[in-house]
Formats: C-alpha cells, structure tokens, sequence
C-alpha cells in the first residue's frame, strides 16, 4: 500500500483541478484534503492481516530508484524471492503542468463553464487541444512545477490529517521516513484567511519570462 504525504497531495490536487477547469474559489482550502489512508490500512490489517500489508511512501526519496514502479515491482520480487519486471515499459501519462502553465490555466478557468448546460463540446475540445500543446511543447520542458506551500499552509494541511498522520507512522511495517506531524495544535484559521493565503502562494510563484514562454506555446 502506497501513502502520499498531505503537503504534496495537496499540491497534487490543486495541480490536478486546476487542469480539470476549477476556479481559484472551487479549489480546495489546506485543511480540506484529508488522506483517508488510516482507514484503508486498518480494514486492509483487519481482512488481510498486519503481516500481509506492506506500507510505503510515496515519495521519490523513499522509492526504489525514485519511481513507484520500479518499487512496487522491487517489492513483488522481494514477496516472490526473485525478481519482477514489467512485461512491456510503462510511462507516465499525467505529468504535471508547470507552475506558469497551471497558473495561467488558472486565469483562464474564470471564463470557463466546466459543468455547464450548454454542451458545448466544441469548447471542451477546444481546451482540449490547448492543454495538449502546453503538456508537449518542447520549450515549456524545464520550467519549475508548482512548489510546495510555505510553512504556514503546510501545518495546516497536517494539522487536519493528524490522526492519520499518527496511525501510518506508527505502523509503517519498513524503513521508509516518517511523515512529518503538526508543528502546532492551535485551531485551524477561519476560511477567509485560507484561501488567501493559497491565492498568495500560487501568484508568489508567477515568472513573467515563464509566463510568456506559455502563452507563446498557447496559440497554435
């Protein structure tokens, strides 16, 4: 079983919606996005066994050869007591944006009806066809990928995964890092205060040259 840490599944999340059409105020607030993970391994344990269950993080540090296929088949082999490849390569088909492409996506999904009546599909193919030439332009290749929130936002995330936090620590059956607990148990701040808190981190990430290296490969 694989476990992502909260503060890059946030990010994760964000990333993912943000693609997905969300607006700024339909992303999720730091102490909204809960792992759920404690719940699983408990039921796992339960019908499984606790020594049939094998956690791992997912984290590139933690991860054989940093990547989650090459652990898992590494884990399999290690169950099998001989070694496990994939039949034929696999790639990774959702990588993310760059923080400029995401970020100007993000404008964009002001004017965007995701879930409208209209069935405008050729709109949808449209965006569809914009996000395609953003994740394949060459010149867009090595820019930086949103960063992790600041500290502040950072606590709050694990302040509301607490519990879950604890539980996978305490029964994380090999040798991988801990997850990082709470910093503090003060109550988490009112709504408000987070969302502009996300809104600061994401445009504290904005890169004028990047930027204009993205709405370039935009136009077709």
């Amino acid at each position: 079983m694989y476990v992502r840490d909260p503060v890059p599944l946030y990010r994760s999340a964000l990333d993912q919606l943000i693609r997905d059409g969300a607006r700024l105020a339909e992303l999720p607030l730091p102490a909204q996005v809960t792992l759920g993970s404690a719940d699983t391994l408990r039921r796992y344990r339960q019908q499984l066994g606790a020594e049939n269950v094998i956690l791992r993080r997912f984290d590139r540090a933690c991860l054989e050869g940093g990547d989650l296929l090459t652990d898992l088949y590494r884990q399999i082999g290690q169950i099998h007591g001989q070694p496990v490849a994939p039949a034929h390569p696999v790639r990774s088909t959702n990588e993310s944006f760059s923080a400029a492409a995401t970020l100007w996506i993000l404008t964009l999904n002001e004017g965007f009806e995701r879930l409208g009546n209209t069935g405008d599909a050729r709109q949808i193919q449209h965006r569809h066809a914009l996000l395609e030439r953003l994740r394949h332009a060459p010149d867009l290749k090595d820019l930086p990928k949103l960063a992790d929130p600041p500290p502040g936002i950072r606590d709050w995330i694990r302040r509301a995964n607490r519990e879950d936090i604890a539980f996978l620590n305490q029964h994380a059956f090999d040798r991988t890092r801990p997850m990082e607990a709470p910093a503090s148990d003060a109550p988490l701040p009112p709504e408000a205060e987070q969302r502009q808190a996300v809104r600061d981190w994401l445009l504290g990430q904005l890169n004028p040259g990047d930027l204009a290296r993205v709405m370039a490969a935009a136009l077709p």
